[in-house]
């Protein structure tokens, strides 16, 4: 199964490297308000593939 997340009006404020992996903060506004998003992200030779997206605490 193939899911992509679409982030418009985002914007990337934090990243870290560990390997192949990318842990990296998302800045965008939720209800207008200021919110930050969490991701893990890991590349599989080819593409960045998301391992964990917090997903600004909806679920």
């Amino acid at each position: 199964m193939n899911i992509s997340v679409v982030a418009e009006g985002v914007e990337l404020v934090n990243k870290k490297y560990n390997g192949n992996k990318a842990d990296i903060t998302l800045k965008g506004y939720y209800f207008g308000e200021i919110s930050y998003a969490n991701a893990t992200l890991v590349y599989d030779g080819n593409r960045w593939v998301i391992d964990k997206f917090d997903n600004w605490g909806i679920e």
